[in-house]
């Protein structure tokens, strides 16, 4: 076993050494470092140099991350870790698959009391496919599909309860899709359509009563552009506003 110290003369690292070449010494097998409180700060495993083998971290005695090396790369399952004060043990926050330096295969993250915060695949270190998300209590909030890291497909938003709260479907470059917002009884909400992620042509806004609340016009820039009206709880006009690329232009009043 050789021992490594610091500039201060206190122990820093050991582990054993390949002395096959003449002029040159080389991490072989299981190091460990340590800092100068004496805390473990990493156990790996070492080829003629190279990181090979399972590889931990660890960050005030508790180890925070856990991946397999090969050939000095990163190569396999690996898992970063949070403490559980309340337990005192390491909860997985994240974990994933490394294969040729990108992240690959399925992928999920945990919060610090391990509930479920997100899953899905990735390729070449972005997502692709279904992706879900979910908050602090464990409800699913939102499915998103992607491909090559980018919304494509249909995308939803939920309520605590599950109840829908928001779908559409994000198309190709330029392609004009539907929209439509719930509310939490599952009545319409507002209607409208997408374009490349942006809001376009004529959005509808309902009352909980399912009548019409107001509509508006949007450019293929999200601006509003043409004529937009509001309606008072009977259906009567309220005001009417003339808009040219996000700017009022005229404003009516009854």
């Amino acid at each position: 076993t050789y021992y490594l110290y610091s500039d201060r003369l206190k122990l820093n690292a050991w582990g054993p050494l390949n002395t096959t070449f003449k002029d040159k010494q080389m991490q072989e097998g299981e190091w460990t470092t340590i800092n100068d409180n004496g805390q473990i700060t990493e156990i790996s495993n070492y080829h003629m140099d190279n990181l090979n083998g399972l590889s931990r971290l660890y960050q005030d005695g508790e180890m925070v991350q856990q991946a397999t090396w090969k050939d000095g790369k990163p190569e396999g399952r690996a898992y970063l870790y949070t403490a559980d004060p309340i337990f005192h043990q390491q909860i997985i926050n994240e974990e994933f698959d490394i294969k040729d330096g990108e992240y690959m295969g399925q992928y999920r993250s945990e919060s610090e009391q391990g509930i479920l915060q997100k899953e899905g695949v990735m390729v070449k270190s972005e997502f692709d496919g279904q992706v879900k998300y979910y908050d602090a209590q464990g409800h699913l909030t939102m499915i998103e599909n992607l491909a090559n890291g980018k919304p494509y497909g249909q995308q939803k938003t939920f309520y605590p309860s599950g109840q829908l709260k928001t779908e559409y479907r994000a198309g190709n470059k330029d392609e004009q899709t539907e929209y439509h917002d719930y509310y939490i009884d599952g009545t319409k909400k507002r209607d409208g359509f997408v374009k490349n992620e942006k809001k376009t042509g004529q959005w509808t806004s309902y009352l909980p009563s399912g009548k019409i609340s107001s509509t508006e016009q949007f450019d293929d820039d999200g601006q509003n552009d043409g004529e937009g009206i509001q309606y008072f709880s009977d259906g009567k006009t309220n005001t009417r506003i003339t808009a040219n690329h996000g700017k009022n232009v005229k404003f009516e009043s009854y």
